[in-house]
This record gives C-alpha cells, structure tokens and sequence, in this order.
C-alpha cells in the first residue's frame, strides 16, 4: 500500500499587489493605501497551479503553523509580509523527533500548552 502526505496552500493569493504590481515584490501591505486611484487594484489571483505544494517530502511530515512557507529567494510570487515566526513550527518538528516510533504518545502532543518562544528565552 502506497500512502502519501501533502500539501496546497488553499485560498486565493491576490495579483496586483506589492510595489511593482506584478506580485514578485511586495512592502504595501503596512501602509494605507489609495483605493480611489486604481493604482493598487488587484488584477487577478494566482493561479492554483503556482500555490506552494508540498508532495512527500523527504522528512516525510509537513508542519505548517502560521509561518511563512517559503524561502523568496527561491519562489517567485509574493505571498505577504506578516506572518508568525517559526518557534512554533520548529518546536513542533521538535516534537515530532521526540515521538518517533511512540505513536501512542501523540494524543498528549495535541494538549501541549508549552509557549516554547518563552521556554527558549528563558532557559539557564
């Protein structure tokens, strides 16, 4: 039997954004914008074949937790600027390590209330 794990981001990424209006460059989503002039209208979506995917990956677990998915420097498309910082998806790949080959631990994982940014700041 041949099981896969995967993943898409779902939604629609709005086109037209960022500086340059052909969402490669973004930055305008801090500031106000003029929506009477035009100049920052949306001009489509991102087609569903340029989302983020995720098919098997070689970890062979995909986390995802509010943070950002992928690196600029290597995907084309501008997705923001806001998102969580990573704390929360490395410390649940931490977890995950931890329960490799304890399945039957896993139900505890889901009522982990550990802030582990906290956690982390204030080790000795």
């Amino acid at each position: 039997m041949c099981l896969n794990i995967g993943y898409v981001l779902c939604g629609e990424v709005p086109l037209g954004r960022g500086k340059t209006g052909d969402n490669t460059v973004g930055g305008d989503e801090w500031y106000p914008l003029c929506g009477w002039t035009g100049h920052h209208d949306y001009t489509g979506f991102l087609p569903h074949a340029h989302l983020p995917k995720a098919l098997d990956p070689t970890s062979g677990r995909i986390v995802s937790s509010n943070h950002r998915l992928v690196d600029y420097n290597d995907y084309p498309h501008w997705l923001g600027l806001i998102f969580k910082n990573s704390s929360r998806a490395r410390a649940i790949h931490e977890e995950l390590d931890r329960l490799e080959g304890k399945p039957h631990e896993s139900a505890v994982t889901h009522c982990n209330t550990l802030q582990h940014t906290a956690a982390h700041s204030y080790s000795a």
